[in-house]
């Protein structure tokens, strides 16, 4: 089940993901059921459902709309081999795009132009460490404490 309170699956791929037989699963999760440990909600009329820890809060939520409707979060495991061809040989579906945390906007993706850039205004230029080389070839930084220009003196220099 992971992190989820249910799991939907075949009891022949549960049988199989357990080394055992379908006879032997359906004898399990007949005893968690009698015991009280795994619920059984059927999935339509067939013999798919899901199997669930914890359902009561779920049954018990009052809903307007579909008063008989328990919902839940559920791990769902298909086998490729219970599919239609057209299923799995299929076009690839569309995304839908998914924010994840309240407030998050989704970013712009794809082929763009350049951002435009603006250089920076004589005296204005931003605080950061960066070095200029001047028409001799002196290296300068600005002295982060003070915003004056001083010469940087490296090994070269002191030969």
């Amino acid at each position: 089940m992971e992190r989820q309170n249910a799991v939907v699956a075949s009891q022949r791929l549960l049988g199989e993901m357990m080394g055992c037989s379908v006879d032997t699963v359906r004898r399990a999760l007949r005893v968690l059921i009698d015991e009280k440990w795994v619920q059984m909600v059927r999935i339509g009329r067939g013999r798919e459902a899901a199997y669930i820890v914890n359902d009561r809060v779920a049954w018990g939520q009052r809903r307007a709309l579909m008063p008989h409707v328990s919902v839940f979060s559920a791990q769902v495991l298909a086998d490729s081999r219970d599919q239609e061809p057209e299923t799995l040989e299929g076009p690839e579906l569309r995304r839908i795009p998914v924010l994840h945390h309240p407030g998050e906007q989704q970013l712009p993706s794809g082929p763009s132009d350049e951002p435009p850039t603006q250089p920076s205004f004589d005296g204005m230029e931003p605080a950061l460490p960066a070095i200029f080389h001047d028409d001799d070839g002196n290296k300068w930084e600005r002295n982060p404490v003070t915003g004056e220009m001083q010469r940087i003196i490296d090994e070269d220099d002191m030969r």
